[in-house]
């Protein structure tokens, strides 16, 4: 009789725990659904941006035709991702014309530095998306495990970004 009363209490606290857990996860169904209907609705990107559920996270995948595109695929679903992990696989074209992939400013300074984050090893597999608005303000987008990694992906990207301004908008799940 003991037994089965504590096999049930554990039972049930393991399962309001998972119930608690699954109610703090971020629902990435959800979030696949606004990416997808923020790409089809964004100008500059192309039907050829597809979007994938990966464990907890979204993965973009395709080709563009343009630096442009690309970097506005990201930002798009960066922000309507609402705090889901986005990691980007797009591509640009090789055969797209020379006019189409020649690189703004602003897209080469975003690909420096998400470059920086990639070759650090602190910050390096954390899928940290970097955009640059109209008043050329760099901002940090993703989900990251803990305030340290946010914080060091910060430092990493100020390094990189020069003079310019920083927003840091990196997420970290609310501890339980």
């Amino acid at each position: 009789m003991k037994n089965t009363v504590i096999s049930l209490a554990l039972t049930g606290l393991l399962a309001s725990g998972l119930a608690s857990a699954q109610e703090a996860a971020p629902d990435v169904e959800a979030a696949e659904g606004r990416v997808n209907a923020a790409l089809k609705a964004s100008p500059a990107v192309s039907d050829e941006v597809k979007v994938a559920r990966h464990a907890s996270s979204l993965v973009l995948s395709g080709e563009v035709d343009s630096e442009v595109a690309r970097a506005e695929a990201e930002k798009v679903a960066g922000a309507a991702a609402e705090g889901v992990r986005v990691t980007s696989h797009v591509t640009v074209r090789e055969d797209a014309g020379t006019a189409a992939t020649a690189t703004p400013p602003a897209v080469e300074t975003t690909r420096q530095i998400e470059q920086a984050l990639r070759a650090d090893p602190r910050t390096a597999n954390l899928g940290v998306t970097v955009s640059m608005d109209e008043q050329r303000v760099i901002g940090l987008h993703g989900l990251v495990p803990t305030q340290s990694n946010r914080w060091e992906a910060e430092l990493v990207a100020r390094a990189a970004a020069g003079k310019l301004a920083l927003r840091n908008h990196l997420q970290v799940p609310a501890a339980e």
